[in-house]
Parts: structure tokens; C-alpha cells; sequence
């Protein structure tokens, strides 16, 4: 008998490591989620910075009140105000599409396209696209491997406490 409750202790000591082991790899990839996550929401802020040289810089040579640019300003400022990642992730997209929609607005050729500050300004933001979208690419990646894992036994006997995490 009592080599059958040592059996039965070592056994259910193997389960509790075999699942800590489970946890513990599930938390490492929501940590890796969240990592990638706060460097998005740091570079979306960088970009975000980049923009009033660019609001400059197309008002010192645009003499004219463009009311592109007070969108910008207000998608910006809406962006700037967003707490949560998903929320700054959705003012951070319609700051993109006003940006592009300026950038396809500049022709060639004009005083604007040629002013360097514009130039810097809009070469620094879409340096920074190119930086998003790369997090971005890394960001799926790694929310798609913890989505498999969660779909998985003996991983998903912990989605309850690991999916509100991400």
C-alpha cells in the first residue's frame, strides 16, 4: 500500500509540474504579445511627434488654410488621446489614412514638395511606416501562435486565465 501512495504522489507531482510548465509557457507568450504591443504603441507616438514638423513645414510654404491639415491635427490629437492598445491602434490607422491622403495631395514639383522640412518630415514618417509595419507583421505572428496554442490540449485548459491577458 504504501508503494502505491508514493506512486500516486510522484504522479500527481509530474501532473502539477507537467501543467505549471504548460502556464507558464502560455504566460511567456502573452508577455511576448504585450512586448510587441507597448513597441507599436511607442512607435505610433514617435510618428505622432514627426507630425507637427510635417503641419509646419506645409504651412510655412501653403499659405492657404488646408482643411486636410486641421484633420490631421484633430486624428492626431484624437490619437494622442486614446488609452488602451486597440483604441490607439484605430486612431492610429485614420492618422494614416489623413497622412496618405496629404502625401497624395503634395505633386511633385511644387514648393511644398520641394521644402526640406516637408521632405525630412515626411521621410521621418514614412521611415516609421516602414518600422510599423514590420511590428506589425511580428505582432500577428505572435498572436496567432498563442491563438493556436489556446486551441490545443493541455494549453487550452488555461485560455480562461491567459486570453483576457492579450
Amino acid at each position: 500500500m504504501p508503494k502505491l501512495l508514493l506512486i500516486l504522489i510522484a504522479l500527481a507531482i509530474l501532473i502539477i509540474l507537467g501543467l505549471a510548465w504548460v502556464l507558464d509557457h502560455l504566460l511567456v507568450q502573452a508577455k511576448k504579445v504585450r512586448i510587441v504591443e507597448e513597441e507599436l504603441v511607442a512607435k505610433m507616438a514617435h510618428r505622432r511627434d514627426i507630425v507637427p514638423y510635417l503641419i509646419e513645414s506645409y504651412r510655412g510654404v501653403e499659405k492657404t488654410p488646408s482643411l486636410m491639415i486641421e484633420k490631421i491635427i484633430g486624428k492626431r490629437e484624437g490619437a494622442r488621446q486614446a488609452k488602451g492598445f486597440h483604441a490607439v491602434w484605430d486612431k492610429e490607422q485614420d492618422l494614416e489614412e489623413a497622412l496618405v491622403e496629404l502625401f497624395d495631395s503634395v505633386k511633385p514639383g511644387t514648393s511644398v514638395a520641394q521644402d526640406i522640412g516637408w521632405l525630412e518630415s515626411r521621410t521621418d514618417i514614412e521611415n516609421e511606416w516602414k518600422t510599423l509595419d514590420e511590428l506589425e507583421k511580428h505582432l500577428r505572428e505572435n498572436t496567432k501562435l498563442l491563438q493556436s496554442r489556446l486551441r490545443r490540449f493541455p494549453f487550452m485548459i488555461f485560455k480562461g486565465m491567459v486570453a483576457g491577458k492579450f
